[in-house]
């Protein structure tokens, strides 16, 4: 399971380009579980629990004239992140006519990110300030420290966009 939110709000710094910030959160719980028994029980647990804090700077243009209540956008940011990881694994293994061995393993992991992503969709305007949105992207992301992995996700969101400013 996983909860995430990104609130974000924007200046128009000129007639539909605006300019803002996104602060993303997540909180995510994994587990997976698994069991086997054919010449040897098998048992495997691993729980990771996974919390994740980001800021990231956005640009965003309007494609039609700001009078339109529907609109195209298209947005590019940036996001660096900081990630906390808690794993335990529990595994037990049962040779025939023997007692169980147990091992135990825990590990707290601690990681940044930077991630580029680009995105646009309709934007309904609710009224001069706030709009309702149906975005899709892409995004690469970059995590620093012991994983040095990389990851590519295709974006879909629905949400809100509050501008300030003109």
């Amino acid at each position: 399971s996983s909860v995430q939110a990104m609130p974000g709000a924007g200046y128009f710094l000129i007639n539909q380009l605006a300019v803002g910030l996104r602060i993303g959160i997540v909180d995510s719980d994994v587990k997976q579980e698994t069991e086997s028994s054919n010449v040897f029980s098998l048992y495997y647990l691993l729980k990771s629990k996974i919390t994740a804090s980001s800021i990231s700077p956005f640009v965003r243009y309007y494609l039609l004239p700001s009078s339109r209540k529907l609109n195209v956008f298209a947005d590019a940011s940036y996001a660096y992140g900081s990630n906390k990881e808690k794993s335990t694994i529990y595994q037990e293994s049962t040779p025939p006519g023997s007692i169980p061995v147990v091992n135990l393993s825990t590990s707290n992991t601690k990681y940044k990110s930077h991630s580029w992503s680009i995105a646009a969709g309709p934007s309904y305007f609710l009224n001069s300030k706030v709009s309702v949105e149906l975005t899709a992207g892409y995004s690469f992301i970059n995590y620093d420290g012991n994983t040095n992995q990389k990851g590519n996700t295709f974006l879909f969101f629905f949400g809100f966009q509050i501008h300030l400013g003109k």
